[in-house]
Protein backbone atom coordinates (compact mmCIF):
# COMPACT_ATOMS: atom_id res chain seq x y z
CA UNK A 1 0.00 0.00 0.00
CA UNK A 2 1.18 3.52 -1.10
CA UNK A 3 1.79 6.05 1.07
CA UNK A 4 -1.63 8.25 -0.39
CA UNK A 5 -3.72 4.64 0.09
CA UNK A 6 -2.40 4.68 3.59
CA UNK A 7 -3.60 8.64 4.15
CA UNK A 8 -7.19 7.95 2.69
CA UNK A 9 -7.55 5.00 5.33
CA UNK A 10 -6.11 6.73 7.98
CA UNK A 11 -8.60 9.86 6.97
CA UNK A 12 -11.44 7.47 6.60
CA UNK A 13 -10.96 5.72 10.10
CA UNK A 14 -10.92 9.42 11.25
CA UNK A 15 -14.03 10.24 9.72
CA UNK A 16 -16.00 7.56 11.11
CA UNK A 17 -14.40 7.87 14.81
CA UNK A 18 -15.62 11.07 14.67
CA UNK A 19 -19.39 10.28 13.25
CA UNK A 20 -19.53 7.47 15.87
CA UNK A 21 -18.23 9.91 18.40
CA UNK A 22 -20.72 12.47 17.25
CA UNK A 23 -23.67 10.48 17.90
CA UNK A 24 -22.41 8.97 20.95
CA UNK A 25 -22.12 12.53 22.60
CA UNK A 26 -26.02 13.25 21.40
CA UNK A 27 -27.05 10.43 22.86
CA UNK A 28 -25.43 11.68 26.39
CA UNK A 29 -26.72 14.86 25.89
CA UNK A 30 -30.23 13.53 25.19
CA UNK A 31 -32.81 15.15 28.12
CA UNK A 32 -35.53 12.92 29.60
CA UNK A 33 -37.57 15.90 31.92
CA UNK A 34 -38.84 13.98 34.60
CA UNK A 35 -42.74 15.50 35.56
CA UNK A 36 -44.89 14.57 38.14
CA UNK A 37 -48.93 15.30 38.39
CA UNK A 38 -51.19 15.25 41.44
CA UNK A 39 -52.99 12.26 41.57
CA UNK A 40 -56.12 14.35 42.22
CA UNK A 41 -58.86 14.58 39.60
CA UNK A 42 -59.83 16.20 37.33
CA UNK A 43 -55.70 17.54 36.89
CA UNK A 44 -54.45 14.26 36.92
CA UNK A 45 -56.86 11.09 36.69
CA UNK A 46 -55.75 7.35 36.61
CA UNK A 47 -58.52 5.09 34.56
CA UNK A 48 -56.87 1.60 34.45
CA UNK A 49 -53.73 1.95 32.32
CA UNK A 50 -55.25 5.20 31.06
CA UNK A 51 -53.84 8.36 32.77
CA UNK A 52 -55.12 11.87 31.68
CA UNK A 53 -56.69 15.04 33.21
CA UNK A 54 -56.48 18.72 32.92
CA UNK A 55 -52.72 19.77 33.97
CA UNK A 56 -51.77 16.18 32.63
CA UNK A 57 -52.49 17.17 29.11
CA UNK A 58 -51.64 20.77 29.83
CA UNK A 59 -47.86 19.41 30.25
CA UNK A 60 -48.19 16.47 27.73
CA UNK A 61 -49.55 19.15 24.75
CA UNK A 62 -46.57 21.30 25.83
CA UNK A 63 -43.77 18.46 25.46
CA UNK A 64 -45.36 17.62 22.35
CA UNK A 65 -44.45 20.94 21.06
CA UNK A 66 -41.46 21.46 21.98
CA UNK A 67 -40.74 17.29 20.66
CA UNK A 68 -39.42 16.86 24.04
CA UNK A 69 -39.03 13.58 25.99
CA UNK A 70 -40.52 13.21 29.16
CA UNK A 71 -41.32 10.54 31.79
CA UNK A 72 -44.70 12.16 33.29
CA UNK A 73 -46.82 10.54 36.22
CA UNK A 74 -48.89 10.78 38.10
CA UNK A 75 -48.55 10.89 42.06
CA UNK A 76 -50.24 11.73 45.47
CA UNK A 77 -49.27 15.17 46.74
CA UNK A 78 -46.57 14.30 49.66
CA UNK A 79 -45.04 12.24 47.48
CA UNK A 80 -44.15 15.01 44.98
CA UNK A 81 -43.51 17.12 47.97
CA UNK A 82 -40.21 14.82 48.57
CA UNK A 83 -39.51 14.67 44.98
CA UNK A 84 -39.17 18.23 44.04
CA UNK A 85 -37.18 18.88 47.39
CA UNK A 86 -34.81 16.33 47.02
CA UNK A 87 -33.91 16.70 43.11
CA UNK A 88 -36.18 13.59 42.23
CA UNK A 89 -38.30 15.11 39.82
CA UNK A 90 -37.70 18.50 37.08
CA UNK A 91 -40.90 19.73 37.36
CA UNK A 92 -44.51 19.27 38.66
CA UNK A 93 -47.60 21.85 39.10
CA UNK A 94 -48.37 22.39 42.59
CA UNK A 95 -49.59 25.41 44.94
CA UNK A 96 -47.06 27.67 46.89
CA UNK A 97 -46.23 25.49 49.78
CA UNK A 98 -44.13 27.20 52.38
CA UNK A 99 -42.41 23.71 53.09
CA UNK A 100 -41.23 24.25 49.35
CA UNK A 101 -39.52 27.67 50.02
CA UNK A 102 -35.89 27.28 49.19
CA UNK A 103 -36.34 24.02 47.30
CA UNK A 104 -38.08 25.06 44.14
CA UNK A 105 -38.42 28.31 41.72
CA UNK A 106 -42.03 29.49 40.52
CA UNK A 107 -41.84 29.56 36.96
CA UNK A 108 -45.86 30.25 36.02
CA UNK A 109 -49.19 30.82 37.18
CA UNK A 110 -52.07 28.86 36.18
CA UNK A 111 -55.85 29.63 36.75
CA UNK A 112 -56.67 30.16 40.54
CA UNK A 113 -58.68 27.91 42.51
CA UNK A 114 -60.99 28.28 45.14
CA UNK A 115 -60.93 26.26 47.61
CA UNK A 116 -64.19 25.48 49.55
CA UNK A 117 -65.85 23.25 52.43
CA UNK A 118 -68.62 21.21 51.13
CA UNK A 119 -71.39 19.37 53.48
CA UNK A 120 -74.28 17.11 52.58
CA UNK A 121 -77.52 19.29 51.58
CA UNK A 122 -79.09 20.57 54.35
CA UNK A 123 -76.49 21.43 56.38
CA UNK A 124 -75.41 25.26 56.84
CA UNK A 125 -71.84 26.68 57.13
CA UNK A 126 -71.71 30.31 56.52
CA UNK A 127 -68.33 30.93 58.60
CA UNK A 128 -64.69 28.94 60.25
CA UNK A 129 -67.23 29.18 63.70
CA UNK A 130 -69.40 26.59 62.21
CA UNK A 131 -66.49 24.12 61.60
CA UNK A 132 -65.67 24.43 65.00
CA UNK A 133 -66.79 20.67 66.49
CA UNK A 134 -67.20 19.24 63.03
CA UNK A 135 -64.96 16.21 61.35
CA UNK A 136 -63.25 17.30 58.14
CA UNK A 137 -62.36 15.41 55.71
CA UNK A 138 -58.32 16.45 54.56
CA UNK A 139 -56.53 15.46 51.32
CA UNK A 140 -53.37 13.59 53.03
CA UNK A 141 -50.24 16.28 52.03
CA UNK A 142 -52.75 19.29 50.69
CA UNK A 143 -52.81 22.50 52.81
CA UNK A 144 -56.31 24.31 51.78
CA UNK A 145 -56.58 27.35 54.65
CA UNK A 146 -54.28 28.33 57.02
CA UNK A 147 -56.93 29.13 59.56
CA UNK A 148 -58.83 25.72 59.25
CA UNK A 149 -54.92 24.30 59.49
CA UNK A 150 -54.46 26.35 62.56
CA UNK A 151 -58.16 25.97 64.59
CA UNK A 152 -57.89 22.82 66.81
CA UNK A 153 -61.42 22.95 67.63
CA UNK A 154 -61.64 21.76 63.70
CA UNK A 155 -61.24 18.04 63.67
CA UNK A 156 -59.52 16.85 60.64
CA UNK A 157 -59.33 13.14 59.16
CA UNK A 158 -56.50 13.10 56.39
CA UNK A 159 -57.65 10.73 53.31
CA UNK A 160 -55.95 9.40 50.37
CA UNK A 161 -58.41 11.40 48.40
CA UNK A 162 -61.35 13.37 47.96
CA UNK A 163 -62.96 9.99 46.84
CA UNK A 164 -62.46 8.49 50.41
CA UNK A 165 -63.63 11.48 51.67
CA UNK A 166 -67.05 11.34 50.13
CA UNK A 167 -67.87 8.23 51.22
CA UNK A 168 -67.04 8.71 54.42
CA UNK A 169 -68.83 11.78 54.68
CA UNK A 170 -72.00 9.87 52.61
CA UNK A 171 -71.71 6.89 55.54
CA UNK A 172 -72.24 9.50 57.94
CA UNK A 173 -68.23 8.99 59.18
CA UNK A 174 -66.98 13.10 58.09
CA UNK A 175 -69.59 15.90 58.75
CA UNK A 176 -67.79 17.95 55.46
CA UNK A 177 -65.19 18.04 52.72
CA UNK A 178 -62.74 20.39 52.33
CA UNK A 179 -60.72 20.70 49.05
CA UNK A 180 -60.92 22.55 45.30
CA UNK A 181 -64.41 22.70 44.76
CA UNK A 182 -63.96 21.03 40.70
CA UNK A 183 -62.11 18.28 42.31
CA UNK A 184 -64.29 17.32 45.12
CA UNK A 185 -67.24 17.60 42.39
CA UNK A 186 -65.21 15.44 40.17
CA UNK A 187 -64.84 12.73 43.09
CA UNK A 188 -69.16 12.98 43.22
CA UNK A 189 -69.61 12.18 39.87
CA UNK A 190 -68.03 8.83 40.37
CA UNK A 191 -70.84 8.55 43.75
CA UNK A 192 -73.50 9.69 41.29
CA UNK A 193 -73.63 12.62 43.47
CA UNK A 194 -74.10 15.88 41.71
CA UNK A 195 -74.41 19.94 43.20
CA UNK A 196 -77.36 19.50 44.36
CA UNK A 197 -76.45 17.15 46.72
CA UNK A 198 -74.40 19.19 49.08
CA UNK A 199 -75.00 22.66 50.68
CA UNK A 200 -73.94 25.87 49.88
CA UNK A 201 -69.64 25.72 49.27
CA UNK A 202 -67.76 27.91 51.73
CA UNK A 203 -65.11 28.99 50.14
CA UNK A 204 -61.90 29.38 52.71
CA UNK A 205 -59.31 30.49 50.48
CA UNK A 206 -58.28 31.24 46.85
CA UNK A 207 -55.46 29.89 45.93
CA UNK A 208 -53.14 29.89 42.29
CA UNK A 209 -51.16 26.90 41.30
CA UNK A 210 -47.31 27.09 39.81
CA UNK A 211 -45.80 25.38 37.46
CA UNK A 212 -42.66 24.73 39.88
CA UNK A 213 -39.12 23.74 39.23
CA UNK A 214 -37.18 21.70 41.88
CA UNK A 215 -33.84 23.45 42.24
CA UNK A 216 -31.53 20.56 42.31
CA UNK A 217 -32.92 20.12 38.54
CA UNK A 218 -29.79 19.50 36.02
CA UNK A 219 -31.79 20.64 33.19
CA UNK A 220 -32.63 24.57 33.63
CA UNK A 221 -32.00 25.16 30.50
CA UNK A 222 -34.46 22.81 29.02
CA UNK A 223 -36.61 23.54 31.11
CA UNK A 224 -36.41 27.27 30.65
CA UNK A 225 -36.98 26.05 27.14
CA UNK A 226 -40.58 24.40 28.12
CA UNK A 227 -41.58 27.56 30.41
CA UNK A 228 -41.81 29.54 27.70
CA UNK A 229 -44.23 26.51 25.59
CA UNK A 230 -46.26 26.28 28.64
CA UNK A 231 -47.11 29.98 28.87
CA UNK A 232 -47.99 30.21 25.35
CA UNK A 233 -50.28 27.37 25.44
CA UNK A 234 -51.35 29.20 28.52
CA UNK A 235 -52.37 32.29 26.93
CA UNK A 236 -53.81 30.69 23.74
CA UNK A 237 -56.58 29.28 26.31
CA UNK A 238 -55.62 25.66 26.10
CA UNK A 239 -56.20 25.63 30.08
CA UNK A 240 -59.89 27.01 29.62
CA UNK A 241 -60.59 24.58 26.60
CA UNK A 242 -59.26 21.19 29.37
CA UNK A 243 -61.24 22.81 31.85
CA UNK A 244 -64.51 22.59 29.85
CA UNK A 245 -63.33 19.16 28.02
CA UNK A 246 -63.28 17.32 31.45
CA UNK A 247 -66.84 18.72 33.02
CA UNK A 248 -68.47 17.76 29.56
CA UNK A 249 -66.68 14.20 29.42
CA UNK A 250 -68.02 14.17 32.94
CA UNK A 251 -63.89 14.00 34.46
CA UNK A 252 -62.87 10.22 32.02
CA UNK A 253 -60.33 9.49 30.51
CA UNK A 254 -60.99 8.95 26.75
Amino acid sequence: MNRLSTLKSIKFVVLIYFIFYSHFLLAQEKVVLQIRTIAVSPYGINNDDKSCGIYYDLINNTAKKLNYEIEHVIQPYARILNELKFGGIDLAILFKYEELQGFVTFLEPLLPINNVVLALSGVKLDSFIDLEGKRLGYLRGARFSIDIDNNTKIVKYETKDFLQSLKMLKAGRLDAVIGPQEAILSAASKLGMNDDSFSKPLIVSTRTPWLQLSNKSTNQQSVQQFKEHFKQLLNEGDLQSLYSKYQENDYKCY
